[in-house]
């Protein structure tokens, strides 16, 4: 009998996970399930590992086929047999062309860190930022998503992503840069919306919950694209790991976990700096005074979240948008006094308005 090895595996489309076996056959791995289920066979081409195996850390596998569906390894010895069967195609080993200027840039940055010029180094990541291809960009954003909703629910009733994308290609026309913008909403309660790397933008249900017109959250999707268009989320990770960053682009350990976790713990945790808000609230305001949209909708957002949290006095437990995006009453007050445009277009009808508010359900 083939040998069994102990694993969670996760479906993606329940919210819960299960504990499985997993066996390596010659043409792919089979997960047993518990209370008599059918076996579920993974063929070897259709697998994606997208890091290396690490001593003591469980190893991610995913289904090519299977959106979301994820297979968790518990034990580390066990790697070295799958490894040995798995094709090429599958094997997370992300190699990278990079041109003289890239590598001569990254080594001049690794020599200012060295030497403690930081502020240089602060100075230039802006820089550093434009020159990442984008599938370098998508694979961060994708690894720090899966680090933060393991679990994730991606919602889309009732065509609501349909309806969210009016609104986002309305902001997208105003734009003087052309941005290939991906929207996700996941079900979670916190009322949060950031910006990842590889120009995608999260939306969580508590967000659209919590908005009251659709020019609310066309002024918080707006404040996003901000963040994407000045490329703040590559930016911010260039920042704060530069140096193991550098190294796993210089020798293809981009596979390292660490960096990653402590991305998306800091895109979870961390205030984005007075500068950012600043420039990407300038952004915002351009694209909705251009879009034919009442800046008014993301102040009277703003003023109600500020009302709330001194309220309570503290900050909610719940991760919300104005931890992430500390607000000020010079920021209100220049939404405020931004001259609204001449002719104001509604966004979306009241159907629509009402299924976007249901997308989660």
């Amino acid at each position: 009998m083939t040998e069994r090895f102990p694993a969670r595996y996760y479906d993606g489309k329940m919210a819960q996970t299960h504990d499985v076996l997993v066996s390596f056959e010659a043409s792919g791995l089979t997960i047993y399930l518990h209370h008599n289920e059918p076996a579920i066979h993974w063929d070897y081409p259709q697998l994606r590992i997208p890091n290396r195996p690490e001593a003591n850390r469980p190893l991610f596998i995913y289904h090519r086929d299977k959106l979301n569906a994820t297979l968790m390894i518990l034990e580390s010895h066990s790697h070295s047999s799958l490894f040995s069967l798995l094709p090429k195609s599958a094997l997370p080993n992300i190699s990278f062309q990079l041109s003289w200027k890239i590598i001569s840039l990254l080594s001049l940055i690794s020599c200012l860190i060295i030497i403690g010029i930081y502020s240089q180094f602060i100075e230039i990541t802006g820089v550093i930022a434009d020159l990442f291809p984008s599938s370098w960009e998508r694979a961060l954003s994708d690894r720090t998503l899966n680090q933060l909703y393991r679990n994730k629910i991606v919602c889309n009733a009732h065509h609501g992503n349909d309806i969210l994308t009016i609104i986002s290609d309305r902001l997208r026309a105003a734009s003087s840069k052309k941005v290939n913008l991906t929207i996700e909403v996941i079900k979670d309660k916190a009322i949060n919306a950031f910006a990842l790397p590889g120009e995608k933008i999260v939306i969580l249900s508590g967000m659209i919950d919590d908005t009251q017109t659709p020019e609310e959250l066309a002024g918080i999707l707006a404040h996003e694209m901000g963040h994407v268009i000045k490329n703040h989320p590559t930016q911010q990770f260039i920042q704060n790991f530069g140096i193991g960053l550098i190294n796993g682009l210089l020798f293809g350990n981009m596979g390292d976990t660490s960096n990653i976790i402590s991305f998306a713990d800091n895109m979870y945790h961390l205030h984005n700096n007075r500068h950012s808000e600043s420039e990407a609230d300038d952004v915002a305001l351009q694209l909705l005074v251009k879009a034919q949209i009442s800046p008014g909708g993301v102040a009277t957002f703003f003023e109600r979240l500020e009302k709330r949290e001194i309220l309570k006095g503290t900050a909610s437990k719940l991760f919300n948008f104005v931890s992430a995006h500390p607000l000020t009453a010079e920021r209100i007050q220049h939404i405020r006094m931004t001259p609204p445009p001449l002719q104001e277009k509604p966004i979306l009808t009241n159907d629509q308005w009402n299924a976007l508010k249901s997308i989660c359900q």
